[in-house]
């Protein structure tokens, strides 16, 4: 029986992967980093983590996708725009073989610190910024 590899940080986790793989999800990270400068990165559960008070957002590599998990009422609130991935509760899943949607990260990503930090009014704001991108963009598909 192998033992599973525990990561004490998110670069000890990154590196596992192939160059390709670890170069999108570096970009993924930045992506985040981008969208809550002020966010703590953590590992938790085994994955990136990115902590603002709470949790604001995690994400994780699987064979065939990348999983991103923003919490459940996140999920829900942007499901309108969710169409071309599997997603549920609080889980997201982008295949590999569709081009990363760094702008719906980013939003994720703020509208959970502005609900980490108790502004609701912002997180509306920041929904429906995004509701307006996505609405001039073509859908993608798998």
């Amino acid at each position: 029986m192998s033992e599973k590899t525990m990561f004490s940080t998110i670069d000890e986790c990154l590196n596992q992967f192939s160059n390709d793989r670890r170069l999108m999800l570096e970009t993924v990270r930045g992506t985040i980093r981008q969208a809550a400068p002020d966010c703590e990165e953590r590992m938790s559960w085994q994955m990136p983590t990115f902590w603002q008070g709470k949790n604001l957002i995690h994400f994780a590599a699987a064979k065939k996708h990348l999983g991103i998990f923003p919490g459940a009422e996140a999920v829900e609130a942007f499901s309108p725009y969710l169409s071309s991935y599997n997603h549920f509760k609080g889980t997201i899943q982008i295949p590999y073989t569709m081009e990363m949607p760094l702008e719906l990260i980013s939003a994720l990503t703020r509208y959970r610190v502005a609900l980490v930090s108790g502004k609701p009014e912002e997180a509306k704001i920041i929904l429906a910024d995004y509701a307006e991108t996505a609405s001039r963009q073509p859908k993608q598909e798998a």
